[in-house]
């Protein structure tokens, strides 16, 4: 209707990761791209957590070894000043994010690194996730340092990699992740932003922004173990079948052993319903 129009993106399956472009005919006859390049990201699934950052309950910071710009909640310093690898500016609008030390302007990473660590995620009644995050990562002498983004499927004691960012001219960057092509997916999700510059020998500069934790539709029914959409006696069975194999299909209580405890955790699922 005049200046405004509508498109309907089909209906894509649970995690899909896709992108949009705009293109139109000019008069000139060009045409032209909107953006020019990539596209706008769009993520389709039920978003479970969504965080702008103006509160950020549960994230924690750890450093080592760090001199200067530890990760801290606020509005960045911003390009412009002598710090001129900082954002200008959050990602989505909202004012606030994580920046290395947003403080009086002063972002540079000396040493560290310092880690920003999520609070324990449960996603156990999921198969899968996509853990979407805006990210900043700027180094001057586009050196060795690093942002290094990790997940945890055991409460932070250990940790995987999924991205190892070097400097990124392009400013603000949206990633998507699967969470299960990296770590078991399980009420014991975790993850960490680790930014470093040792030697400190360079402008080092980190902000995330717009967290988002994405799944596919209604929450998995663990104790319907026959998959037929009910709960009876056959899940029982299968139940007991599993168990009876050594299947860790049967491992309920999610500790890498078959005992009492899955029986008990199976029951308790089985009672709750789905």
């Amino acid at each position: 209707d005049g200046d405004e129009f509508v498109a309907t993106i089909p209906g894509q399956a649970g995690l899909t990761d896709l992108a949009y472009f705009i293109t139109a005919d000019a008069d000139t006859g060009d045409t032209v791209r909107v953006p020019a390049d990539g596209g706008f990201p769009v993520l389709v699934g039920e978003v479970v957590v969504s965080l702008d950052f103006q509160t950020a309950p549960g994230w924690t910071v750890q450093n080592e070894s760090l001199e200067a710009g530890a990760w801290a909640r606020g509005v960045p310093g911003g390009a412009g000043d002598d710090r001129d690898e900082d954002p200008p500016a959050d990602f989505d609008g909202s004012g606030a994010g994580f920046f290395t030390d947003p403080r009086g302007g002063n972002t540079d990473v000396d040493g560290g690194p310092t880690r920003l660590l999520s609070p324990v995620f449960d996603l156990s009644a999921y198969d899968d996730a996509l853990i979407s995050y805006a990210r900043w990562f700027r180094n001057d002498d586009r050196d060795i340092d690093r942002l290094r983004i990790e997940f945890s499927d055991d409460g932070g004691s250990t940790w995987s990699l999924a991205e190892n960012v070097s400097d990124t001219p392009e400013g603000w960057v949206v990633a998507s992740l699967r969470a299960a092509d990296i770590v078991t997916i399980n009420d014991q999700f975790r993850v960490r932003f680790s930014a470093t510059d040792n030697p400190n020998d360079s402008v080092t500069e980190a902000g995330l922004d717009a967290f988002r934790i994405i799944v596919a539709g209604d929450p998995v029914c663990r104790a319907d173990l026959d998959g037929d959409g009910e709960l009876s006696l056959f899940d029982f069975l299968a139940f007991q079948n599993l168990f009876d194999a050594g299947d860790l299909g049967a491992d309920f209580d999610g500790n890498g052993e078959l005992n009492i405890f899955d029986f008990l955790e199976f029951q308790n699922e089985f009672s709750a319903g789905c």
